[in-house]
């Protein structure tokens, strides 16, 4: 075998070897959805929670640029570890692509301690496609304050004084 028969041979190798790594990622291409979307942000209000008491998420969801068309935000959700959904926000209008939409999902966490949360956003297309994106979300709530309050008018030892209690 001379040189030239040896590139010849190498070269279809070589084609061979790129034709066949190269046509399964053809099919990937295709699997893409029109609407492409990321949770890009989430920050928690009020910034030390307490259990039992209102927290809000507000969550940034935002649309590629690339995206081939607008597409509605359907629902955005807080989810626990478990995927039980504490709270959430639907029908909340459209994004054209490489706009962002903030959204506020409130809920309540009932014990005190630390949650690792994730926050998910589902949309759709024109096409009824969907597609959704996740964030992780961590929190730590405190124990709530107690509830009690009280006052006392200008009290004197040893007299009987009023004092209003309220719960």
């Amino acid at each position: 075998m001379n040189d030239r028969s040896i590139g010849a041979a190498a070269l279809a190798a070589a084609l061979l070897l790129a034709t066949s790594v190269l046509v399964p990622f053809v099919g990937v291409a295709g699997a893409v959805p029109d609407a492409r979307i990321a949770v890009t942000d989430a920050t928690v209000t009020p910034a030390t929670p307490t259990a039992g008491a209102p927290i809000t998420a507000d969550v940034t969801v935002r649309l590629s640029g690339a995206s081939a068309s607008a597409a509605d935000l359907d629902r955005v959700a807080v989810r626990d570890a478990n995927g039980t959904v504490l709270g959430t926000a639907t029908g909340l209008g459209a994004l054209s692509p490489g706009e962002t939409l903030t959204v506020p999902v409130t809920f309540t966490v009932d014990d005190p301690g630390a949650y690792d949360l994730s926050v998910v956003a589902t949309v759709s297309d024109s096409d009824d496609e969907t597609a959704t994106a996740s964030r992780p979300l961590s929190i730590a709530v405190e124990r709530g304050a107690p509830l009690v309050e009280a006052t006392a008018g200008s009290a004197v030892a040893g007299a009987d004084s009023t004092v209003d209690v309220t719960v």
